[in-house]
């Protein structure tokens, strides 16, 4: 039924079951089985009753946050300022020859 509600496949909704009941930390659900009349599968009903998106939310330091934006400045390779520019130049001149 989630498959069909959602226009997800059956695998995809049998993940989104199991994702559900295991966020015990952010999502407050109950489970219960049910035996359908005619049908020898039992299957699962999943009520939500609440969602906390804080309790996922994870704590980044203000070191942490530092060590990334000093990561992401810094450039890459070892050429000097003469070969960057030539090297920038042919890679817009292809980029152009591309659009064209």
């Amino acid at each position: 039924q989630i498959a069909d509600a959602f226009g997800i496949s059956e695998r995809s909704a049998t993940f989104q079951l199991t994702y559900l009941s295991r966020k015990k930390e952010q999502i407050c659900c109950e489970l219960r089985k049910v035996k359908r009349a005619g049908v020898p599968v039992e299957s699962y009903e999943v009520r939500v009753t609440e969602v906390s998106p804080e309790a996922g939310v994870r704590k980044v330091s203000e070191k942490q946050r530092e060590a990334v934006k000093t990561i992401q400045r810094g450039r890459v390779g070892n050429a000097d300022g003469d070969v960057r520019e030539l090297t920038r130049n042919i890679w817009n001149s292809l980029q152009r020859g591309r659009k064209a």
